[in-house]
């Protein structure tokens, strides 16, 4: 077994849902291990190369959004704080347009 395992075998990724007001009372130092994986599995990634940070990943169906999700994601980063953006796309690779994967209206 591989220490991902040993995490998945301690506790449900899902389970981690609930411990996250404590973490946020707590601070970012307190995530175990073990929780940062799991945290991943709710689109939550933490940064090492920025400590303290974290990456919020979000999915859409088959790659497609509107300009309506766009506005709301928009508005819920402002409000956060949230300085910066990347988009992956289905390939894998950094960069794109994000105009490209979204459809006309909405």
């Amino acid at each position: 077994m591989n220490q991902i395992e040993d995490y998945k075998r301690e506790k449900d990724g899902p389970d981690v849902l609930a411990d996250r007001p404590r973490y946020a009372r707590a601070g970012w130092e307190t995530i175990t291990d073990g929780d940062k994986e799991r945290l991943k599995w709710l689109g939550v990634f933490f940064r090492g190369q920025t400590p303290g940070s974290f990456m919020l990943r979000l999915r859409f169906t088959h790659g497609v959004s509107n300009a309506a999700q766009f506005r709301v994601i928009a508005a819920l980063s402002r409000d956060a704080g949230v300085p910066d953006s990347g988009w992956r796309g289905n390939g894998g690779g950094e960069g794109g347009r994000a105009a490209r994967h979204c459809r006309k209206g909405g």
